[in-house]
């Protein structure tokens, strides 16, 4: 992976900018790294995922709960819901 991408990807999980430069975050997240931001928040098996406009809806567990979560990809903003 480049040093532009693993910038980008931090950015998007909300990691601190890498030493060597700047990032910017550019357009939506891919189905990669929303998996990648979830398991980081603490999501596990994470499955079915379906897009729908800028969201994407997921079914996974956390703290031995299962969860149906909404994933704003551009924004990052990650919902539980009903």
């Amino acid at each position: 992976m480049s040093r532009i991408a693993v910038g980008i990807a931090a950015s998007v999980l909300g990691l601190s900018a890498p030493l060597w430069g700047q990032v910017v975050t550019v357009g939506r997240m891919s189905e990669e790294v929303v998996r990648m931001r979830l398991k980081l928040e603490g999501y596990r098996n994470v499955k079915s995922l379906q897009k729908r406009g800028d969201k994407i809806i997921a079914k996974s567990t956390r703290d031995g709960r299962s969860l149906k979560l909404e994933i704003n990809l551009v924004s990052g903003e990650i919902k539980v819901v009903p």
